[in-house]
């Protein structure tokens, strides 16, 4: 066919010397096609933020980015054409320079392989408006070979443009003798933009925290603040996995399909200032390394989002850990409480273990929240709040313990001491109708759920509730008061048995605290736990008038 030695389209300029740039930041993504990592193998159809058109690849046969080792190629002998393309949000009206490294073999003169570099104007909705810039690098123009040469195009964005499709690649071609491929690298599209400064993953499918091709900007985020999004590459779940220890200020997630970030290293969230965040979206997002909190670090999870901690969770001393969203933050790891720590629960959960240490907190927030762990070691303060919590434990029953725990944290009816406690028990401590914490076994309540949660056993049940309440359903009605009449008189007792001040005797100051709230009812699981307004009918007086002479005289006897 017929070929003239350099042909343009349009506005088009062909750079054969370094070009002169007019702006500093390169539009592109993943602009030296570095990502993804595919190690092991030459070749590769996978490449992030770019689209192959026709039978294009990476290759590592030529490479000119500086510790890389990709290039894209063209297969010249291939007459369909082909290349890579790329979408960028642009100014209308702008100038834009495209810039890209070329690598011509030795016999590429002799196809009939055209290479281009090009601009095609789009406008909201995808389609081309006004004319394209192209350059054209016809073989028969003998361009230098076996050396990496810049060649560019500019082009100014019509009125109506929103955006630009790069294309590097090329038109024509057939088999000739000798080596003839055409390869690309290092791309760069200048003008008015936003360039990729964040690193958001690029990569749809899994890889290496660390590896600098898999990030939108080319850089890995790891350092105090960094902020790492992880947000529409991929279309199915993946692992971005680091065997190193990393750092980051901010993980943000918005995807439908799962992100987990693993490997055998280890995250810290540490910022210089302000709130490390783990912020997500959408989607169930999972982090499977240990994670060091290094600053104070919000869970900001969307209402039906998750987020869940797979691996052991340190919060440093003096730091905290506070949850926002309508989202769950779900924990199947040990989480430890260092001195001065805390964390803040706003919503149902399952922790494998919560160790608290001294002067640490832990806090079950939230209406109608359940806190289920395998074990509990507190010497510090876990308040209840107005929510329950479960020990699901293995082996002999904690129940003493815990129980100590509570009557610690009651401190003779203030429940302002260490252990396990109530804020909202505290804040009722001077009213007529005093709360408390109920300490049970799960065998006591004959029930396979507690609290909307299923129960075996082999649990210990803790629920914010009225003083009185023996069996724990949020109501103080005759079923508690025959719980604490069998057992009136007794020591060695606990709160089923009629025990609601957590001395071990069952005598008239449970009673009293009984009587005060008999007919009391709590709402139910999720609704408002303000003191009920309920006042003990006159037959129930009467009735706990009868039972109060009848348990002195067994007490005189």
């Amino acid at each position: 066919m017929a070929k003239t030695h350099v042909r343009m389209c349009a506005a088009g300029l062909v750079a054969l010397t370094a070009a002169s740039n007019t702006w500093a930041a390169n539009l592109l993504v993943n602009p030296g096609f570095e990502s993804p990592a595919d190690p092991g193998n030459n070749v590769s159809t996978l490449i992030s933020g770019w689209n192959f058109v026709n039978d294009a690849a990476r290759a590592t046969f030529h490479n000119n980015t500086p510790g890389g080792s990709w290039s894209v190629w063209y297969k010249t002998f291939q007459p369909a054409g082909g290349g890579v393309t790329q979408n960028v949000a642009i100014t209308p009206g702008a100038t834009y320079n495209l810039t890209a490294k070329q690598f011509f073999e030795t016999a590429y003169p002799t196809t009939e392989a055209v290479s281009q570099l090009g601009l095609t104007w789009l406008d909201a909705g995808g389609n081309p408006v006004g004319t394209p810039a192209f350059t054209n690098i016809d073989p028969t123009s003998n361009p230098p070979t076996n050396v990496w040469t810049q060649y560019g195009v500019s082009g100014v964005a019509p009125a109506n443009a929103t955006q630009v499709q790069v294309f590097l690649g090329w038109s024509g071609g057939g088999t000739v003798p000798g080596q003839q491929s055409a390869f690309v690298d290092d791309a760069d599209l200048e003008g008015p933009g936003t360039p990729p400064n964040t690193s958001v993953w690029v990569i749809n499918g899994s890889g290496d925290w660390n590896a600098a091709g898999n990030w939108a900007n080319g850089t890995v985020p790891n350092g105090v603040g960094a902020e790492a999004d992880f947000f529409s590459a991929i279309t199915a779940p993946h692992t971005v996995y680091t065997d190193v220890p990393i750092t980051a200020g901010l993980l943000n997630f918005n995807n439908a399909n799962q992100y987990v970030i693993g490997g055998a290293g280890s995250l810290t969230l540490q910022t210089a200032s302000g709130n490390a965040q783990v912020v997500v979206q959408a989607g169930s997002q999972k982090l499977n390394l240990p994670t060091v909190i290094a600053s104070n670090t919000t869970f900001n999870v969307a209402g039906g989002a998750t987020l869940t901690i797979g691996n052991p969770l340190t919060i440093n001393a003096g730091k905290s850990i506070t949850q926002t969203g309508a989202g769950n933050v779900n924990y199947e790891s040990i989480i430890n409480v260092l001195t001065g720590a805390s964390i803040a629960f706003a919503n149902s959960t399952h922790a494998h273990q919560l160790n608290v240490s001294s002067t640490g907190s832990a806090s079950i927030g939230g209406a109608g929240s359940v806190l289920k762990v395998d074990a509990l070691s507190n010497a510090g303060k876990v308040d209840v709040q107005t929510n329950a919590m479960i020990v699901d434990y293995t082996g002999s029953s904690p129940i003493a313990s815990i129980q100590d725990q509570v009557k610690s944290g009651f401190n003779n009816g203030a429940w302002t001491g260490q252990g396990i406690t109530s804020a909202a028990a505290a804040a009722a401590s001077g009213s007529a109708h005093k709360t408390a914490i109920a300490v049970l076994e799960a065998s006591d309540t004959g029930s396979a759920t507690f609290a909307g949660t299923p129960v075996d056993n082999t649990s210990v049940l803790l629920r914010y509730t009225y003083s009185g309440d023996a069996n724990g359903d949020k109501t103080v009605n005759t079923t508690d008061f025959n719980l604490l009449a069998a057992n009136f008189g007794g020591s060695g007792k606990r709160w089923f048995n009629g025990d609601f001040n957590y001395d071990g005797l069952v005598n008239t100051t449970d009673f009293n605290l009984l009587a005060s709230n008999f007919g009391q009812t709590l709402p139910s699981d999720g609704g408002s736990n303000t003191l009920g307004a309920v006042v003990p009918e006159p037959a129930s007086f009467a009735l706990l008038g009868l039972a109060t002479a009848g348990l002195l005289a067994r007490r005189r006897r």
